[in-house]
């Protein structure tokens, strides 16, 4: 079909196509730098804003607002963030501080246990009762959550998991008896 079109033709064309397309963006999109180039100007960097520095400092402002003081003498200002964290705590405040730090760590740290075994029951193709079996193990590492305000919301979690993700059929008392037996501490 292009036999009649030798290759010195073809790249020819080709060549013009190009040169073409590049000349239209050129003068589409960048005029100005196509003018600077041809008149043999070089980009010059623009002089700064001549006048005062008020004046300089009102055109700023203009465009970006006014800026707020700080507040470093208001006393009662201070007085709020420093009497948070200059107040003599209590022993039982103290004592209570680290176990609560401690119990939250213990969840996050059960959350991804419990994520992991979920993933080793799934990619050996478990069912409920790996997760009956499986799970008192886990859970008995954390028995300071056993007993604490967060057990409802791993119990839910892992509820959740089973019946919505992995479709098996347990109810929250089996789940909640996972959970091994609470010592008391009275």
């Amino acid at each position: 079909m292009f036999s009649s079109i030798s290759w010195q033709l073809f790249f020819i064309a080709i060549f013009v196509v190009v040169v073409l397309y590049y000349l239209f963006v050129g003068i589409v999109y960048f005029p100005k730098e196509i003018l600077t180039f041809l008149l043999g100007k070089k980009n010059q960097v623009q002089p700064a804003v001549v006048g005062s520095t008020q004046m300089q400092d009102r055109q700023f402002t203009n465009i970006i607002g006014h800026s707020r003081d700080e507040r470093t003498n208001d006393e009662q200002y201070l007085n709020n963030f420093q009497s948070a964290t200059n107040s003599p705590a209590t022993e039982e405040e103290t004592n209570k501080q680290p176990s609560d730090i401690t119990l939250i760590e213990s969840v996050s740290n059960l959350m991804e246990g419990v994520k992991t075994l979920f993933r080793v029951i799934k990619d050996a193709d478990g069912n409920k009762n790996d997760v009956v079996s499986l799970f008192p193990s886990l859970l008995e590492q954390y028995i300071a959550i056993a007993g604490s305000k967060y057990r409802y919301s791993i119990n839910a979690y892992i509820y959740e998991i089973c019946t919505e993700e992995y479709k098996y059929e347990i109810t929250m008392q089996e789940v909640n008896s996972l959970w091994p037996a609470v010592p008391s501490n009275q």
